[in-house]
């Protein structure tokens, strides 16, 4: 779901039975989440990654004896990079990794891949032809000239201008990039 604020992103069912360990006292288990980023370098047949913590939260301790949904709440910064799946050279994954918190025994924990997309600023409007308010009006003929007469923009607003290059970060790959192409 998403907020002002960023993505929330809740689930977690617990059911205490078999969270039981002959070692591990009778008592709480505490959920508990992070979200970190897994950077993977990749050249000359090597590869090195690096991981960074994004953020970590906990939920309220359940009963290790009771079954129980728990839910939680996580918001996501909305500065976050673009996720990088499909380069041969760099690669930048996010995973939600939720695991228990069990006195006297080993955390279960499951990953969870997200995947971040470019953000959008604000919703798609409808804007005027390219041509309008640039002084184009001697090309057309006399008839599209008297059934459209806009009124000429002295400059484009701030709004109207197309995002930044670092806000589109994500292109699709060309395919073909070292393959010569004809000019035909």
């Amino acid at each position: 779901m998403f907020s002002p604020t960023g993505w929330d992103i809740s689930k977690a069912k617990l059911s205490g039975s078999p969270l039981k360990s002959p070692t591990a006292p009778v008592g709480q288990v505490r959920p508990k989440f992070t979200l970190y980023e897994k950077q993977s370098f990749f050249a000359q047949g090597k590869r090195r990654v690096h991981t960074h913590d994004i953020l970590k939260e906990k939920a309220e301790a359940v009963e290790s004896s009771k079954k129980e949904t728990v839910t939680q709440v996580i918001n996501l910064p909305m500065e976050l990079p673009s996720s990088i799946l499909n380069c041969s050279i760099i690669k930048l994954e996010y995973r939600l990794k939720v695991y228990l918190d069990i006195k006297c025994a080993k955390d279960p924990e499951v990953k969870i891949p997200i995947v971040v997309l470019p953000a959008f600023r604000r919703p798609a409007e409808k804007h005027p032809p390219a041509s309008a308010g640039i002084g184009l009006e001697a090309f057309r003929g006399p008839v599209q000239s008297q059934r459209s007469r806009l009124p000429q923009q002295a400059a484009l607003y701030h709004e109207d201008q197309p995002p930044s290059y670092e806000a589109c970060t994500m292109y699709p790959p060309y395919p073909d990039w070292n393959r010569p192409q004809s000019l035909l």
